[in-house]
């Protein structure tokens, strides 16, 4: 629905609905008639991470140790995929020592369509002395 502004202020907003060009009424004795071009399939990984851009002389631990993630998608492509395919990434690029939660961004083919749970993660950065 589209709202079109008062052309004065004693007029009551209109409303127009948008009509598809391509859509036609139903009429009595249609039928309607379902076919899947290509049907959706989903994949579930259980992901190991990648830790990147921690500087020397950290030492980084994570909560979990893993992550679960969904790919969705097509069956055709679903069928060229490997969980080995893939990596939950977090990025320490920039931090020092101390802890907080970080997001996790995945790598791999079709990578847009998986989805993480959770997506993000605890982490603590460590000195050598620990802190």
């Amino acid at each position: 629905m589209t709202d079109i502004p008062d052309t004065s202020p004693d007029e009551s907003r209109v409303q127009m609905i948008a009509r598809h060009e391509f859509a036609w009424p139903a009429t009595t004795g249609s039928e309607l008639t379902s076919v899947p071009a290509d049907a959706e399939a989903s994949f579930p990984l259980r992901l190991n991470f990648d830790l990147r851009g921690i500087r020397p002389g950290l030492t980084a631990s994570v909560q979990p140790l893993w992550i679960k993630g969904t790919w969705y998608g097509s069956r055709k492509a679903r069928h060229r995929l490997r969980g080995s395919d893939y990596q939950a990434v977090l990025d320490f690029s920039g931090r020092g020592p101390g802890h907080g939660t970080l997001p996790v961004f995945v790598t791999g083919p079709d990578s847009k369509h998986v989805v993480l749970e959770p997506d993000s993660v605890r982490v603590v950065l460590r000195g050598p002395d620990g802190g």
